[in-house]
């Protein structure tokens, strides 16, 4: 408990400074929204620049107490809540679909190459699973559209649960060649444990030793690991979004700091940092109740 308190306390003291500091970042970042537009006088852009004028002060307390990032600059109709609210399902759905993808892929493939070291299982499983960190997903995303999309009559948008096949396999492309890699390494060093000779040397079975004493040791660099991928799927993959037109939170990402929708902008980065910290806590909890050694310690 004092470990969770430890860290929340550590969090919320993060996230302030992530806001802080991005706060001041944006302010002095050249341009605005209303660069691209036409042409405007010197007095109605400093007329416009201060209507939206934002004070660390009335902001911080907007954001902390009300979590309210005001409105949108690029779209002044909308709210920058309305706006996150909107995209987040999306991308929830497409992060938490492709991370179960990769546990469901990955896990086995690891065991796999784990239990066949050295031999043809493990080269074939690991140069499988390799195609995910060689070929970037900027390169098999539109591949897969074009070869895969206009055969099942599927090529853009998020309607129906065909138009989620594609853009989920390639979001947890990626993350399931890590899963994989980093359970095959965790699973060759625990079984080169003492406590894993002294169960062989007890006659058990090479797939218990494996399942039930190697693999909950195994999984903690992979719990690890999955924090930052996790935030990174749920917040949404640009690349993703963006060949599918999947309208998530990627999109918004990259097109409020692009147009110097500074509110956007600051909201999305915010999300993306409490779904960060959230998930780094929710990674120590599952590391705690995966390692005997974590917990016997003082």
């Amino acid at each position: 408990m004092r470990h969770l308190i430890s860290r929340l306390l550590q969090g919320m003291a993060t996230f302030l400074c992530v806001l802080i500091a991005s706060f001041h970042l944006m302010k002095v970042a050249p341009g605005s929204p209303w660069s691209a537009e036409r042409a405007l006088s010197p007095e109605a852009m400093q007329a416009l620049e201060s209507k939206h004028a934002m004070h660390l002060g009335p902001f911080l307390e907007r954001v902390l107490l009300h979590a309210d990032f005001g409105p949108s600059w690029k779209h002044p109709d909308q709210s920058v809540r309305d706006i996150l609210f909107q995209a987040l399902p999306v991308s929830l759905e497409l992060g938490a679909w492709a991370l179960a993808l990769a546990l469901l892929v990955g896990i086995p493939a690891g065991l796999f190459a784990a239990a066949h070291a050295g031999r043809w299982g493990d080269r074939l499983s690991m140069g499988i699973v390799l195609v995910g960190v060689v070929v970037p997903s900027f390169v098999i995303a539109p591949l897969l559209q074009e070869w895969i999309g206009l055969r099942i009559g599927v090529v853009a948008g998020w309607e129906g649960p065909w138009s989620r096949v594609l853009p989920v396999f390639c979001a947890s492309l990626a993350t399931t060649t890590w899963v994989a890699r980093m359970l095959r390494a965790g699973l060759l060093d625990v079984l080169s444990e003492e406590h894993i000779r002294t169960a062989r040397a007890k006659g058990l079975s090479e797939s218990v030793i494996l399942l039930r004493h190697a693999l909950p040791a195994a999984l903690v660099p992979v719990v690890q690991m999955l924090a930052p991928a996790a935030a990174g799927l749920l917040t949404g993959t640009l690349v993703i979004e963006q060949v599918f037109q999947v309208p998530g939170l990627g999109r918004h990402f990259v097109q409020s700091a692009l147009q110097r929708d500074f509110p956007l902008a600051l909201g999305t980065l915010c999300l993306y940092c409490l779904l960060l910290l959230l998930l780094n806590a929710l990674a120590d909890m599952a590391t705690w109740l995966l390692d005997v050694r974590t917990r016997s310690r003082p």
